[in-house]
């Protein structure tokens, strides 16, 4: 799925380590009071976090809706952050809330693969494969997981963000608005090791 840029009001949640993928999830677990309130008032207007890199103007990140998997009676949670998009941060509210606010404007992105992609695409899934085998020990879950991904586009941003490791390469990938583009740097990182710490 493609997007025309189109301007929307996001909550902020920087996280220097994390990245949030177009079309893949983030589990997270919220224990600030500040992020409490921001993922309660998500849940009750329906408004998406921006989970960023650093809360700049001009940053790029993914940005998703809460889906409350659990809420602990002293008040944390963990929730998972559903990705539909990325934005591009242009101004932000320090004032208004104990978090932040930030206008943002929607980064479209071209979602379909050349057939001549189709190549890496098989190696970088071998490679999802083999990283399910080492880090989930159940077969059906690694088959759910897998049946899961109905997209390329899911498929080539889950692989970013389980295989490649270094946060700085996950931003430079993220900020890459050609799937076809993005699919062929993380296959090359990959295969030179250029994606680990």
């Amino acid at each position: 799925m493609s997007f025309d840029s189109m301007p929307i009001e996001v909550f902020v949640f920087p996280l220097p380590k994390v990245t949030l993928f177009p079309s893949t999830a983030q589990p997270l677990n919220i224990f600030e009071p500040r992020y409490i309130e921001m993922v309660n008032d998500a849940l009750a207007t329906d408004r998406p976090i921006a989970l960023c890199r650093e809360a700049a103007v001009g940053c790029v990140s993914g940005i998703g809706h809460v889906q409350l998997l659990e809420r602990r009676p002293d008040g944390t949670m963990m929730i998972l952050l559903r990705s539909d998009c990325k934005v591009r941060l242009k101004t932000i509210d320090t004032s208004s809330k104990s978090y932040l606010i930030a206008q943002a404007e929607t980064v479209p992105e071209i979602t379909e693969l050349d057939g001549g992609n189709k190549f890496y695409l098989h190696r970088l899934m071998r490679e999802v494969g083999s990283w399910l085998e080492r880090n989930v020990p159940l077969a059906k879950r690694r088959e759910e997981f897998l049946d899961g991904m109905g997209t390329d586009e899911e498929r080539v941003n889950t692989a970013c963000s389980l295989l490649i490791e270094d946060v700085d390469w996950q931003q430079k990938l993220l900020e890459i608005d050609d799937l076809n583009e993005r699919l062929t740097t993380a296959a090359a990182l990959l295969e030179t090791g250029a994606a680990s710490h």
